[in-house]
């Protein structure tokens, strides 16, 4: 969380925004992280980043990490069954409305008119006026 009156003109020279890994970056992580681990046969790197989507780079350590633990508390291989599992029980640390925020800041840091639109109407408050 970053203070609106820190992103002012002068307090920050540099701001960058890293988005979630897109679906290549996040097989590629998996392959890097997987790389030197006893594996079992089968690992289907397409699926692991199709199951991961806005997961960030430091979710992706995460569980493989903890398949690692998993695997050698089991005395087994790390496996596809693993880490689905675990994938299954570990949610993105970033939740999705978050990365949404994240979105628009970067917009209004580009220079992009923004509106927000509230998802919800507030209560007493018709928006719709053809509904009566």
């Amino acid at each position: 969380m970053i203070d609106p009156a820190m992103l002012r003109a002068g307090r920050l020279d540099k701001k960058f925004y890293l988005s979630p890994p897109d679906f290549e970056a996040r097989k590629a992580m998996f392959e890097m992280y997987l790389k030197n681990r006893p594996l079992d046969f089968g690992m289907d790197y397409d699926q692991l980043s199709k199951f991961t989507e806005n997961y960030v780079s430091a979710d992706i350590e995460f569980l493989v990490n903890e398949a690692s633990r998993l695997a050698l508390k089991t005395k087994a291989r790390i496996s596809m069954k693993i880490l689905e599992e675990i994938i299954k029980n570990t949610k993105p640390s970033v939740p999705l409305q978050e990365l949404k925020k994240y979105e628009i800041i970067k917009a209004k840091m580009d220079g992009e008119n923004i509106e927000q639109k509230n998802e919800r109407t507030r209560i007493g408050f018709n928006t719709n006026r053809n509904n009566n």
